[in-house]
């Protein structure tokens, strides 16, 4: 019997012996202490208006003025209204924008002209295909009646036109002048970013918020002449301001006027802007404040930093929202309301024309927020883009201070013993089949029921109790000199409708752990996450835990059996459902097992609604067509592969996603809990992409057979030229076709390849002592403060290992380039707590002789640095590649002082907090 047979028959087996039997009573959970939340309730809460009203990928939300009536634009061009009151809210179509135009792929954006009771006239953006010149439009629609609200098809007039794309903007507002904003994004995927290098570029209206006149009396539009840029040759004058990357939302404050835009990030930052006139918001030259391209030529005005940012530890996509300006919560008057897209938290910003003055935490919903609308009477309104369903914001019932939340595993009330790792009565272990990778940790699991509720539902979607908990404690193995233990238990709460998460983190003597806090922890070992970071797959659309579910579960629910007797009944076969695959059980089918780990490892985020930039689907149940990842080009960069495929069919050398598995550093996945690359999962995944076809494919097994001998650098240097030959390197060490000391040489070699593409692929060879266990973007000082440190190791840190980019801006001794502050003496200038600031902070505090500026010549010319001189005749710009650019003043057109540091943000996250400690203490010791 073939073993894919033999596997089915098992499963089939199983699941008769379960309909046979009825689930017995179980023993009941009475000692759980998991209630409520460790943080303080938060103020408001989000309420569904009407839980029948329901709209198809709804993307705008706004009253009617003249009728009271509210109206959502949907996605794909049909555009409704309705009376807002209970027992009324039945949708009328007003138009659908595809009769009309059966090439609208989406509409973005909807206004009402301010005279709109008067001439009727509506504004409507929407697209018509992709990578189009005129793609996107703004067009001039009348409406035929008011109330009913009918809008005329046949009325079109288009009025202004720009380049189609993956980012399109198209939000519309008129501003309290009477003018018309339009926001405009860079047309681009997300990856490589600005690929258009349109964030820049004023000769286009991408990446823009463009302010026009509309009040005309044909298919025309005038520019007003107070726009920032009328006049000025080589720029489109109805640009108000630029740099953005996707200005998603943006609205008018009620009192100042000021223009709110929340622009969505690309891998590091969200960003709200308070925009200003013939403002410059950096894309891509920075990503908020973080440089990404900054040798790329600069706008015409100075770059502006953010009102707000968040790093992707707690937003993911942000969604600009309104300031409030309703009656009924009178404590949130004039505080601008916005939202973060992935994880549904919406928080409030006071600004008092010159800086914030407040930023909180408002409220966490179970919806993905979309667009923010406002009523009549100023009363902000949510969509919910997956659902369809529409909100308003509404005080918290909910009480206390977190104070009685257990902050110690012990105190949970999972564990008879915590330090022998015994559940409590009721508290039941189970096993899955597919394990998630995480850095080699073993993983023990229980679910925790409370009192004698069961799991109802079925196979498909099980139905959880108020207050069950799974835990999950990850064991890390033996090692050389270091016995196994516990290093981190994770906790997923059911309580008031959704599932929460936490962390505990062992102690040393493996005797009881502590709940990490909210933001994460810094760690020099395990990556201990921000709960928000977990909830990227445990949130709302996963509907619930993603391990125990049918297709996961090792063992069925059978006769007594203490899993079976949790359920309300015994949980019924699914036939449609495809369990999943133990992937390193070799009598299982190749590819059941490699769709069973990309599945656990790649899904939660790649799949519909699941997060994933890249456009792909890799749960188990689609089909492998429907993945959309064989032979399809990769959209979120190549590189460097020749002819690069998501998956190339029989050729892992030229597949993304080996090369993700097979790196570390930024192009790194799986994204989450993982540090290191998981070689038994990656040699599966190559095996499985090889198997796809018998086509024969460019072998390098010969310059590998000469690159691994003693003499062999010139056939390694040829490998090293094509990424996809990299790939091929790695895979013979990985497969130990390479001897030891070789290895080793190897490793010294490519380690300092001047491509990061291909180095990212080499770093995990380098010996033990010298690997990189990667901080990330969650440090905490005092814990680096307190390691023991050792400044002679710092100083080999500084001349060549990890911290080698220091010699690029600073001296030491004879050391380095004198670009930024000397370090030669710097511990007698800093103690040790404010060289570790200026190394995780460098824009926290800069002398003004290392400012950054900006100097663009007349010619186009751009120049980056400190100014080392000025007078009446030139300026004089020190570069960081050690220039002196001198620029007579009558040929300069821009000479402007940046925010923040010349020296990049996160220059520590590749760093262990070892290596970061030993270096601060090293540059102490330097008086």
């Amino acid at each position: 019997m073939s073993a894919r047979k033999s596997w089915l028959l098992t499963l089939v087996l199983s699941l008769a012996a379960a309909e046979s039997v009825d689930a017995e009573e179980r023993v009941p959970w009475t000692t759980s202490r998991v209630r409520g939340s460790p943080e303080p309730p938060l103020p408001f809460r989000l309420e569904n208006i009407d839980p029948e009203l329901r709209f198809t990928e709804p993307v705008v939300i706004t009253h009617v003025p003249g009728s009271g009536k509210l109206l959502v634009v949907e996605r794909e061009g049909k555009i409704h209204t309705f009376e807002n009151a209970d027992g009324k809210r039945k949708p009328r179509l007003a138009i659908d924008i595809r009769n009309k135009n059966s090439r609208c792929d989406a509409a973005y954006g909807l206004a009402f002209d301010p005279a709109f009771e008067h001439n009727r006239r509506i504004y409507i953006c929407y697209i018509t295909g992709n990578k189009r010149p005129d793609g996107t439009r703004v067009s001039r629609f009348r409406a035929t009646s008011i109330d009913p609200l009918v809008i005329d098809p046949d009325s079109e007039e288009i009025l202004i036109t720009w380049l189609s794309g993956g980012h399109n903007g198209g939000c519309l507002q008129f501003g309290p002048d009477g003018f018309l904003y339009i926001s405009a994004g860079d047309a681009e995927a997300p990856s490589p970013p600005d690929k258009l290098t349109a964030g820049q570029d004023v000769s286009n209206l991408l990446s823009t918020i463009m302010r026009i006149d509309v009040d005309t009396d044909d298919a025309s539009y005038r520019v007003p002449k107070d726009n920032p840029f009328v006049g000025k040759p080589d720029i489109r004058p109805e640009i108000w301001a630029y740099g953005f990357r996707n200005p998603w939302k943006m609205s008018f404050g009620p009192k100042d006027g000021a223009l709110w835009v929340g622009d969505v990030g690309w891998e590091m930052w969200e960003m709200i802007f308070r925009v200003e006139r013939g403002g410059n918001y950096g894309w891509s030259i920075v990503e908020g404040r973080q440089p990404i391209r900054p040798v790329q030529k600069p706008g015409p005005t100075p770059i502006l930093p953010p009102t707000v940012e968040h790093d992707h530890t707690e937003a993911r996509s942000i969604t600009g929202g309104r300031v409030y300006r309703g009656e009924r919560l009178a404590e949130l008057r004039d505080e601008y309301v916005y939202a973060d897209y992935e994880t549904g938290i919406f928080w409030g910003v006071r600004h008092d024309g010159k800086e914030v003055t407040s930023k909180r935490e408002l409220a966490r919903a179970k919806i993905k927020p979309v667009s923010f609308g406002e009523g009549a009477k100023g009363e902000i309104f949510v969509l919910d883009y997956i659902a369809g369903g529409i909100y308003r914001i509404e005080r918290s019932e909910r009480q206390g201070d977190g104070d009685d939340f257990p902050t110690r595993l012990s105190e949970t009330g999972i564990f008879a013993d915590v330090e022998k790792h015994e559940p409590a009565s009721g508290v039941v272990p189970y096993e899955i089949r597919s394990e998630l990778w995480a850095d080699g940790a073993s993983a023990q699991r229980f679910v925790a029921i409370p009192g004698a509720t069961k799991i109802g539902g079925d196979s498909r979607n099980f139905r959880f109790p108020e207050g069950t908990v799974f835990a999950k404690t990850l064991t890390l193995p033996e090692r050389e000199g270091e016995s196994a233990r516990r290093v981190e238990t994770q906790l997923l709460h059911h309580e008031d409708g959704e599932w929460r998460t936490y962390s505990y983190l062992w102690n040393e003597a493996g005797a009881d752990a502590e709940l990490v806090p909210r933001g994460g922890t810094a760690h020099d070992e395990w990556p201990f996450v921000s709960r928000t970071t977990c909830q990227l797959c445990h949130n709302f659309t996963m509907r619930g835990p993603i391990g125990f579910r049918a297709d996961q579960l090792a063992r069925w629910p059978e006769v007594d059996d203490e899993l079976a007797a949790l359920f309300e009944r015994k949980p019924r076969e699914n036939r449609r459902m495809r369990p999943l695959a133990d992937p390193h059980d070799e009598m299982l089918p190749l590819e059941s097992r490699a769709r069973s780990y990309l599945h656990v490892n790649c899904s939660p985020c790649h799949r519909n609604n699941g997060g994933g930039a890249a456009t792909i689907d890799v749960r188990s149940s689609r089909s492998l067509d429907r993945t959309f990842t064989i032979d399809e080009r990769p959209k979120l960069g190549d590189f460097g592969i020749d002819s690069a495929r998501i998956v190339s069919e029989g050729d892992a050398n030229r597949s993304v996603i080996t090369y993700r598995m097979a790196a570390l550093g930024p192009s790194r996945m799986p994204l989450v809990s993982s540090r290191q690359v998981d070689t038994r999962g990656l040699a599966l995944i190559r095996a499985w992409i090889d198997s796809l076809t018998d086509r024969a494919h460019e072998s390098v097994d010969a310059e590998i057979a000469a690159a691994i001998l003693p003499d062999g650098d010139a056939a390694l240097d040829r490998l090293l030229s094509r990424t996809q030959k990299s790939l091929a390197l790695v895979r013979a060490l990985d497969e130990g076709r390479v001897s030891k000391a070789r290895l080793d040489d190897l490793a010294e070699k490519v380690t300092v390849h001047s491509e990061p593409h291909v180095h990212e692929l080499f770093r995990r060879f380098l010996p033990v002592d010298r690997q990189t266990k990667k901080l990330g973007e969650v440090v905490e000082a005092e814990a680096i403060l307190a390691l023991p440190s050792h400044p002679e190791r710092g100083a080999q840190i500084f001349a060549r290992g990890s911290a080698q980019t220091c010699q690029r801006c600073h001296r030491l001794g004879d050391l380095g380039k004198p670009f930024g502050p000397d370090l030669s003496q710097v511990g007698a200038r800093l103690d040790r707590a404010k060289i570790l600031e200026s190394i995780l902070e460098p824009a926290k505090t800069i002398e003004p002789k290392f400012a950054s500026y900006l100097a663009t010549t007349k010619t186009g010319a751009v120049h980056t640095g400190i100014l080392l001189e000025s007078d009446e005749k030139r300026v004089v710009v020190g570069t960081v590649d050690g220039r002196r650019v001198e620029v007579a003043r009558k040929d300069l057109a821009v000479l402007a002082k940046q925010p923040g540091s010349s020296m990049p943000d996160l220059l520590f996250r590749d760093m262990s907090a070892q290596d970061l400690a030993d270096l601060v203490a090293y540059l102490a010791s330097r008086r």
